[in-house]
């Protein structure tokens, strides 16, 4: 609904004009104001849309209507209509805010209803482009990105919030007039831009250091150009905060250069450890061959001793003797498990896929397994990407430690699970053996720890001490639980798919 509001003291003159504005306005609603009385009241407690005026009121004139109602309602189109008003009045209405100027007469009647959908519209477009303006003003103080002109010797003429929170200010009033922009630039820096927009009318996406006012450092990326606005050349230009980009790659080359000497030094300590390694394995080798060649001979000697003595000897003599030839024989067991275990994760080996079950059986028809011990191996073994000679070793040493160690073999059962976890298989040995004490556990993957006794020629206490080294180095764990006389569980995990590819 269109309301208008009809200030005219011509009863007749306002009855022809509503007529024309009815005819031309399907929904329109005019309020008539005839008296001074009556003009207070709708200024007060009535809402219009347009104002129709005459300039010769009794109680005022068209002018002072004129006045109160931009007063009031600046965006309220007002259109004088009227026969008395001079060109002078015109134009002073037009200077106060006239929206349109209608001569009353018989032939522009007509005139008048066009006049007010003319206003309306133009109100309507002012509008517009006002709402338009603040969203964008709005928009340009929200955004991280400085917006400035600058006259072309570098003063600052215009700027939004965000370009000024990159300098450190609050209000283009802090920068003082005719004052450039210099000291917030590096003074090579300044000299430069200009005279590269000098030279191109332009400035593409610079990355520079600039100074804030409290005296801290940013890094911004700006952008200028040459424009002309209003006959006079400017420089208009966008500052984007890129601060905390430009620390983050500063860090990183940083970083990449301290990776890189880091990397150098690993180089040459890697190499240096090869040699050693290198070395290791020689003296290893040496130290082993040269202490197992006397063991030998010592061996053979109480053997031909023995032999020669056949008979002779006391039964003290013998257990000595036999006590000689076993220590012997486990410190050259000793000595191949101590190579053995320096190798560990130190060579290359195979990467195939392996089936479990089919290893355990090849495992098992290398041992000596007394025939009423049994081995029940579940029947879902997995297919694993893996080092099979290393998981071969593993396997191998348990199952062989739960037999070894059995005080029953009558009554010997070994069981071999597996059950999957994420990337890993978790395999479990259980026996029924003798079992282990817990103050005990922390000592049997420990290097020639054993709880048998030192005479006994199959314990050199390195065999779980190699398991462990193995399955550590593969990237998996393993824990043994056991009381005693209740037999004992190693568990340890295994990767579904080895650290290592195939070598």
């Amino acid at each position: 609904m269109l309301r208008i509001l009809l200030v005219d003291d011509n009863r007749d003159d306002r009855a022809l004009v509503i007529h024309e504005l009815k005819r031309f306005f399907s929904e329109v609603q005019v309020m008539e104001v005839g008296t001074a009385a009556q003009f207070e009241q709708v200024l007060a407690n009535t809402l219009y849309d347009v104002v129709i005026t005459d300039y010769q009121l009794r109680w005022s004139d068209g002018l002072t209507v004129l006045k109160t109602i931009k007063a009031q309602h600046p965006h309220c189109p007002v259109i004088m209509f009227t026969n008395t008003a001079t060109q002078e009045t015109a134009v002073e209405a037009m200077k106060s805010g006239l929206d349109d100027y209608v001569i009353k007469s018989p032939s522009h009647y007509v005139r008048l209803p066009a006049a007010v959908q003319t206003s309306l519209e133009k109100v309507a477009t002012q509008q517009q482009a006002a709402n338009l303006q603040a969203r964008l003003q709005t928009l340009l103080n929200q955004l991280n990105v400085g917006v400035y002109r600058l006259t072309s010797d570098g003063v600052l003429l215009e700027a939004n919030a965000a370009f000024l929170r990159l300098l450190g200010l609050d209000t283009l009033t802090a920068i003082p007039s005719n004052q450039t922009l210099e000291p917030y630039f590096q003074p090579q820096t300044y000299t430069e831009l200009l005279n590269q927009l000098k030279e191109n009318g332009e400035v593409r996406e610079r990355e520079i250091l600039i100074r804030c006012a409290d005296d801290t450092s940013c890094w911004v990326k700006i952008s200028k150009t040459f424009t002309r606005v209003d006959g006079m050349i400017i420089i208009e230009g966008l500052m984007e905060d890129i601060n905390d980009r430009k620390q983050a790659e500063l860090q990183r080359q940083k970083q990449a250069s301290e990776l890189r000497q880091l990397n150098t030094v690993l180089e040459q300590t890697t190499e240096q450890l090869l040699e050693r390694n290198q070395e290791l394995d020689r003296f290893v080798y040496t130290v082993s061959h040269d202490l197992k060649a006397p063991l030998r001979a010592i061996y053979n000697l109480s053997q031909w001793i023995a032999d020669d003595l056949e008979g002779q000897l006391e039964e003290e003599n013998q257990h000595q003797m036999q006590l000689l030839q076993n220590r012997v024989l486990r410190m050259e067991a000793m000595i191949n498990g101590l190579l053995a275990y320096s190798r560990v994760g130190r060579s290359e080996v195979a990467t195939e896929w392996v089936n479990v079950g089919e290893l355990i059986s090849e495992i098992l028809e290398s041992l000596m397994l007394p025939p009423t011990f049994t081995i029940a191996v579940e029947s879902e073994m997995p297919t694993l990407l893996t080092k099979k000679l290393l998981l071969s070793q593993v396997l191998s040493n348990l199952i062989s430690n739960a037999i070894k160690h059995h005080n029953c073999p009558d009554d010997g059962r070994v069981e071999i699970k597996a059950i999957q976890e994420g990337e890993f298989y978790k395999f479990s040995v259980i026996d029924n053996g003798p079992g282990i004490a817990p103050e005990h556990h922390h000592r049997v993957f420990e290097i020639f720890q054993t709880l048998k006794g030192q005479d006994v020629q199959e314990s050199t206490g390195i065999g779980l001490s190699i398991v462990k080294k193995i399955i550590e180095a593969e990237g998996g764990s393993i824990v043994l639980e056991s009381n005693l006389c209740e037999g004992a569980t190693f568990r340890f995990t295994w990767l579904e798919k080895s650290l290592v590819k195939d070598v």
